[in-house]
């Protein structure tokens, strides 16, 4: 690149689970890289094949008992699963340089899988799966996938490399559950990655995995791959972070129970917190953290649908209050909570209004203190859950006018079945 040209912006761009589960996926994905190199420097970070960390997991525990046989028969469909994505990627390619670079990746995914296996003896051997280990076998899976999707790029023509994560995120050791140092982190890229961006080369990692300062493989827990590609924009000072996974961003209902569901074009940092708080699956409540002080907005696309709709989330300075954008379920054995949201919602006796006039044969109980000045919350039955959902559906999200100056701050919904609400001090 000349002197005289300004480098393109970084982006990172995540690819999860689904986005990678087989060949077509990420060949999906090569494209949707290819296309962003265009116009910025890709950071790539990969979760693992979809359902191979449960795998991992699973075979964890039965070695821990003692099971071998049962393990090498999970490793052995570990090996053939990764072996077809990788023979399908070089399918469109017949040549000898083809088949030599075929043969050198399917070394590195042997010899991967054979450090797997000697782990997994090990514990047999202990009788137990402490959390060290448990994490070391897991990131496997982001491991694995890494070398297919960094082969799969290069074999498209894009000069790719791969860098372990956990060179990059170092953490403390809290195993299964690490807390990233972001000082650490920012060095770490800074002396590893921005150099590989500047000579235009697409940098792979891995999502979700990291390490102490002494070596010790660590992962970053539920949401860890969304949180791996924030706490590298956020290092990397880059433009925008995007989540590709296998819906058009954050839908405005769960599809299986409301048809036709939209998507969200807009969401605030605070927002996105919110419902994540309520158990929202597609950004977790540590996600939009490292980049929400330095204003890198974070977009949630469909990589299955690369042209589609997608939804924004940022600081949202514009954000019109006082509009419904969100509604939570959080079902409990007796009672479920149901909470709406939006910016500055809390204190609407409109809103209030409206809302109990809607659920009075549902006999719903507001909840006096507000657990945040953007929610809302409603006691109901949990017998009535639905019905008062779909009663507020119609209520919020079906009027036939809505009030001028508010078609930037549609309302939506999020229908959620997640496990009993935990408020953490930060909620409030």
């Amino acid at each position: 690149m000349s002197q005289q040209q300004t480098a393109h912006p970084i982006r990172v761009l995540k690819f999860g689970g689904t986005s990678v589960q087989h060949a077509a996926a990420i060949r999906r994905l090569t494209e949707i890289v290819a296309a962003k190199r265009k116009t910025c420097r890709p950071v790539v970070v990969v979760s693992a094949l979809a359902g191979v960390t449960d795998t991992l997991l699973d075979a964890a525990r039965i070695a821990a008992r003692g099971s071998l046989e049962t393990v090498h028969s999970r490793l052995k469909k570990l090996e053939n699963r990764h072996a077809t994505v990788l023979r399908e990627l070089f399918n469109q390619h017949s040549c000898l340089a083809s088949e030599l670079f075929l043969l050198d990746t399917a070394r590195i995914l042997e010899t991967q899988l054979a450090e797997l296996e000697l782990l997994l003896s090990a514990v047999a051997t202990l009788g137990t799966l402490p959390d060290v280990i448990q994490d070391a076998v897991v990131a496997f899976g982001e491991r694995l996938s890494s070398v297919l999707v960094t082969t799969a790029l290069q074999l498209r023509g894009i000069t790719a490399e791969t860098v372990d994560a956990r060179r990059v995120i170092v953490t403390d050791g809290r195993h299964t559950c690490a807390e990233p140092d972001p000082t650490a982190i920012g060095k770490q890229s800074r002396r590893i990655i921005a150099p590989l961006l500047e000579a235009e080369t697409v940098v792979v990692t891995q999502g979700f995995i990291g390490s102490t300062r002494n070596g010790a493989t660590t992962t970053l827990g539920r949401g860890g791959s969304d949180f791996t590609a924030t706490l590298l924009g956020a290092a990397l000072d880059a433009e925008a972070v995007e989540i590709w996974t296998d819906v058009n961003g954050v839908l405005t209902a769960d599809p299986k129970i409301i048809p036709g569901a939209a998507t969200i074009p807009f969401l605030t940092f605070t927002e996105a917190d919110v419902l994540a708080q309520f158990g929202a699956k597609v950004l977790h409540q540590r996600t939009v953290q490292p980049v929400r002080a330095k204003g890198i907005p974070v977009f949630v696309f469909n990589s299955e649908q690369p042209d589609g709709p997608g939804t924004r989330v940022d600081g949202g300075q514009k954000t019109a209050s006082g509009v419904v954008k969100s509604i939570a379920i959080i079902p409990e054995a007796h009672q479920t909570l149901l909470g709406l949201v939006g910016t500055g919602i809390a204190h609407s006796a409109t809103i209030k209004a409206k809302v109990l006039d809607t659920l009075h044969l549902f006999e719903a109980e507001l909840v006096r203190e507000p657990l945040s000045p953007h929610c809302l919350a409603v006691i109901v039955d949990a017998v009535d859950a639905k019905r008062a959902v779909v009663a507020l559906h119609e209520a919020f999200f079906e009027s036939p006018a809505e009030p001028a100056g508010r078609a930037e701050a549609s309302h939506t919904l999020k229908i959620l079945g997640v496990q009993p609400l935990v408020l953490s001090p930060s909620f409030i």
